[in-house]
């Protein structure tokens, strides 16, 4: 794992919601509406975030050092835009995160609480993905249990996928 500096561990753990925005800036400076936008898209609107919850966590970055505010922005557009990016700080910070977070899953794999994706094995029970006496890996009723077929994508998968390829953004 590389090394980080230790200040950027002083910041973790990150609220799902700041992570997202540090994401969201991960491949290129952004405004404001463009950040909610980007993370409801990439998320396939499973994160919400509101203006009253954007602009406050914006403010926490900028003074914590985590994005900085750019002129950089396209020729044609709204001069009252405000355009934000990632320091190399918070990309510091933004990476310590997915790593963490790969971590926990790696963790929540080894219990079988998580199926790994690369795993191409059709065994049943829980690695296979498949729910077990109507619960799925995550504890939660399977609302598709009559379906013996039906394979399970969990709310952690789906992180996972969203942490592999913030990591793939970030590095």
């Amino acid at each position: 794992m590389p090394s980080r500096s230790p200040e950027a561990g002083t910041y973790l753990p990150l609220t799902p919601p700041v992570f997202h925005v540090l994401i969201s800036l991960a491949d290129g400076s952004k405004h404001g509406y463009a950040i909610l936008k980007e993370i409801e898209e990439r998320t396939a609107g499973k994160v919400l975030l509101s203006a009253g919850t954007l602009y406050p966590i914006i403010k926490r970055l900028l003074n914590d050092g985590l994005i900085d505010e750019t002129d950089d922005r396209p020729a044609r557009d709204d001069e009252r835009r405000r355009y934000y990016r990632l320091t190399s700080f918070g990309r510091q910070v933004a990476v310590a995160e997915a790593e963490r977070l790969a971590g926990v899953l790696e963790s929540a794999r080894s219990k079988k609480l998580v199926r790994n994706p690369r795993d191409d094995r059709n065994d049943e029970g829980p690695a296979a993905g498949r729910p077990v006496n109507g619960i799925s890996l995550i504890g939660l009723p399977d609302r598709r249990a009559g379906s013996a077929s039906a394979t399970v994508q969990t709310d952690a998968e789906t992180i996972l996928a969203d942490i592999e390829q913030a990591a793939a953004r970030l590095l």
